[in-house]
């Protein structure tokens, strides 16, 4: 069986007036929060065969965080800058996009589309 993994980015930094949204950073809360989410996929054997993530800063940090946690190769990861600020569509394209020997797809990427995307492949309302 085929395992999808969505993920948003850790919780962001809003204290630096004048960056731009691309170059925010991760606060505090997500600096310690993306290597746990990291911790918690390894201890249940979820760690991706190709972890592809955005390239903004606060999803490329989340990634590489994570991604260290669950003993996934940094060098590994797949950056595309398309994911930024992505609609569910886009995400689902990547998706479709995957080579058929990937069992486990992590995508990083941003709201609303992460969520839309969920919402769309589960037929809930989150």
């Amino acid at each position: 069986m085929k395992t999808l993994i969505l993920i948003r980015h850790a919780k962001s930094d809003w204290g630096h007036l004048g960056v731009r949204d691309y170059d925010r950073s991760l606060n505090q809360r997500g600096l310690h929060d993306a290597p746990e989410m990291g911790r918690r996929l390894l201890k249940r054997a979820l760690v991706p065969d190709l972890f592809i993530a955005s390239t903004a800063k606060r999803a490329a940090l989340t990634a590489e965080l994570m991604a260290e946690a669950m003993t996934y190769p940094i060098e590994n990861l797949v950056w595309r800058e398309q994911l930024y600020l992505a609609s569910a569509t886009v995400m689902m394209e990547e998706i479709r996009n995957t080579t058929s020997q990937v069992n486990c797809l992590a995508l990083l990427a941003h709201n609303p589309g992460i969520t839309e995307l969920a919402e769309h492949l589960s037929g809930k309302y989150l």
